[in-house]
């Protein structure tokens, strides 16, 4: 009976586990969206402000040219893609052309996502709106804090940004953070049921809506060290520009006797308008409250 060892045959498991990552398309509902662009770049418009002087009767009416400036999205080709051979198939009690492309459309839900990521990083912030990782009540390094929610609302508040549509995207470790301030967690302060649900994301705090970003292969939110950098922002201040959404197909390929499942997307982001952003710097290996 011990030759039967040999010959054993293998039964697979017919559901397969797939390893956690996100689904990607966190941010593409956040940000302002421009849909059916034909070419490579997108033009987002911006228009200044006009001020009201003081005049007399019958006075000539002073004009203000606001000025309109063109903010440019620079659109690029994004695919994801594997071959799935047909004689291999057999070898498994699986469809694995449909993990296959549940996995091609998470690869590419995850790019849109950094691509918008990737576009806060790359606005040029004026120092008020970049809050460091020291900016604390004793001047030490901290995480995301209460303290420094309150400076940037008020950098926000100065600029009239409308309290409606802000978002703060932040990390997992950020969140852990504020769950430790009673200010964010107790019924005291709010109505969200944090503790109920143990996360924040997908609530409002401070008039923020908050969305948690996990730690994607993409790169996620910046790091350097122990600096996490997250971000606040208006809807409105943040452009993504889409030529093709996302479009999984699975295409024979008699060539390599192969299923070709492939995804493709068109897209890019800019900062349209500066002034709703804000950048936190965090340090990531501080845990303690500073309100």
């Amino acid at each position: 009976m011990a030759s039967l060892s040999q010959v054993a045959q293998v039964e697979f498991d017919n559901m397969v586990k797939e390893e956690y990552r996100s689904n990607g398309f966190i941010l593409k509902d956040k940000v302002r969206t421009a849909t059916g662009v034909i070419g490579n770049s997108y033009q987002f418009r911006t228009r200044g402000q006009i001020i009201a002087t003081q005049t007399g009767f019958s006075d000539v009416v002073p004009t203000t040219d606001p000025g309109f400036r063109p903010v440019i999205a620079n659109l690029a080709k994004w695919m994801a893609g594997d071959y799935i051979d047909d004689i291999e198939q057999l070898e498994v009690n699986f469809d694995t052309r449909l993990y296959t492309a549940r996995a091609v459309n998470q690869a590419i839900g995850r790019r849109s996502d950094q691509i918008i990521i990737n576009s806060l990083s790359a606005a040029v912030l004026p120092p008020a709106q970049q809050i460091a990782a020291n900016a604390s009540s004793t001047g030490a390094n901290a995480n995301l804090t209460m303290y420094k929610l309150r400076q940037a609302l008020k950098v926000l508040d100065d600029n009239a940004v409308p309290e409606t549509d802000r978002f703060l995207i932040c990390t997992g470790n950020n969140q852990a953070t504020l769950l430790k301030d009673d200010h964010f967690t107790s019924r005291f302060f709010t109505y969200n049921d944090a503790m109920a649900r143990g996360s924040l994301n997908g609530r409002e705090v401070l008039g923020l809506n908050v969305v948690t970003i996990p730690n994607n292969t993409e790169g996620g939110l910046p790091k350097v060290g122990n600096n996490r950098t997250i971000f606040i922002f208006h809807r409105d201040a943040l452009g993504m520009a889409m030529g093709q959404d996302l479009t999984v197909k699975i295409d024979w390929v008699p060539q390599v006797y192969s299923w070709l499942v492939a995804g493709a997307y068109w897209a890019g982001s800019v900062a349209i308008d500066t002034r709703g952003i804000v950048s936190i710097v965090c340090d990531e290996t501080v845990d303690t409250i500073d309100a």
